[in-house]
């Protein structure tokens, strides 16, 4: 079973949901988890139907002055049976099978440097209490060095 994470910064562009496409269709994942998707729930699922995936989950993203910021999803094929146990504007934590049963979360760490914390004291927090296999997917917004940011050349070639 695999998965992809991809931290979007916005579906603005229809060149992102072309490219991210392009990666879903050669990687063939089963289950995508998207941060800043800058989308509400609804455009979420049209952008999960426009990708080839049947479900999804989504937090919406928070619509400021200053535009949209945040939103998460986590889209998934029909052949996986998958349980909602919790969401935040920062997660989406999910049990996964029937038989063979795990869990996937999808993370996306407060970028803000005074509020890095948080995201592992919320992780501490959802470990607690669970002995499922644990997988934890996403963007946690922790870098050790400014070479580490090599998506910004990506994403400079799709654009």
């Amino acid at each position: 079973m695999s998965c992809l994470a991809w931290n979007c910064r916005g579906f603005g562009n229809p060149q992102k949901v072309l490219a991210l496409k392009k990666e879903i269709n050669s990687k063939g994942p089963k289950f995508v988890f998207l941060s800043e998707t800058r989308l509400l729930v609804g455009e979420l699922r049209c952008v999960a139907y426009k990708l080839g995936f049947n479900f999804c989950l989504g937090v919406d993203c928070v619509l400021s002055g200053r535009g949209r910021c945040g939103g998460l999803g986590l889209l998934w094929s029909v052949d996986c049976e998958v349980v909602l146990r919790s969401f935040s504007s920062n997660h989406i934590d999910v049990r996964v099978g029937e038989v063979d049963v795990w869990r996937l979360m999808g993370i996306y760490g407060h970028p803000e440097y005074n509020n890095k914390w948080c995201t592992w004291r919320l992780l501490e927090q959802l470990a607690t209490g669970c002995s499922l296999l644990w997988l934890c997917v996403g963007d946690f917004n922790e870098i050790l060095e400014d070479s580490e940011k090599i998506v910004e050349i990506y994403e400079m070639m799709i654009v």
